[in-house]
């Protein structure tokens, strides 16, 4: 018997986009809770530099249904970031969707030139000039948003395989 588990893949249906994903990624999606309503992970471009850091292995979106009785947006929590399997520790960051203005939600793709001078690079990233958090896995489509916690307000820019998904369930236009 092969013990390789990356080789095997099986039809799933993850974040409503239908393609065969590596077991792994199955094994991480059926252990994550009932409440999750969207997930994605992928290994980032540059892994291949910093395979020694293993808090750098995958980069992944996570969003949380709260309070699973009332379904309701506020009760809603978006995890982003790096992290051995996925979003994780100090190299993620969770947000409730609450905090986050509907208004300020925009999506692009960024190309490897953009991501290079505006924010110096890839992984973990602040751009002086914008004053926003960059986690960049990769070059491409993004979502950025605003995020008020009491008076300080914070800008991210994320990475995403599916952004005008991600951006409609962060404006609480779309439910599960």
């Amino acid at each position: 018997m092969n013990t390789n588990r990356e080789q095997y893949s099986y039809p799933v249906t993850v974040a409503t986009t239908k393609r065969l994903l590596p077991l792994s990624l199955i094994l991480i999606t059926k252990n994550m809770s009932d409440n999750v309503m969207y997930s994605e992970v992928f290994t980032p471009c540059f892994m291949p530099l910093v395979f020694f850091i293993p808090n750098f292995h995958k980069y992944g979106i996570q969003i949380k249904e709260g309070n699973t009785n009332t379904k309701e947006v506020l009760d809603r929590t978006i995890t982003f970031g790096y992290g051995w399997a996925g979003p994780s520790g100090v190299t993620s960051h969770t947000a409730c969707i609450k905090h986050i203005d509907p208004s300020s939600v925009i999506t692009g793709t960024a190309s490897g030139r953009e991501n290079l001078f505006k924010f110096g690079g890839w992984g973990i990233r602040y751009s002086f000039p914008s004053k926003t958090w960059a986690y960049n896995a990769r070059n491409g489509q993004y979502v950025e948003f605003e995020e008020t916690v009491d008076t300080k307000t914070t800008r991210y820019r994320i990475a995403s395989e599916n952004a005008d998904q991600v951006a409609l369930i962060l404006r609480g236009k779309m439910s599960t």
